[in-house]
């Protein structure tokens, strides 16, 4: 789909994440704190950022009982993000 890696060599999410993208210059731009500080915190998360959407992931399956708490989770990411 022509994204590719960005190195994350000693960044905090190296550990945790993987960035791959097809704008290097917007993927690094939302690489700031505090949503580096919440993805920290938050390893069984993913998240898909395009200009236009974003989208929260988790290991964990959808149950309908947890979508309270999964969209407390994507306002939360939505307010870190510095669109």
């Amino acid at each position: 789909m022509g994204y590719s890696e960005i190195a994350l060599d000693g960044h905090p999410l190296s550990k945790h994440f993987s960035v791959y993208t097809t704008n290097t210059a917007f993927a690094r731009s939302l690489l700031r704190e505090p949503l580096v500080n919440y993805l920290s915190h938050h390893p069984g998360q993913s998240l898909e950022i395009d200009p236009l959407w974003f989208a929260l992931g988790s290991r964990n399956n959808l149950e309908p009982e947890d979508l309270p708490n999964r969209l407390k989770q994507l306002e939360i990411v939505r307010t870190l993000l510095s669109l």
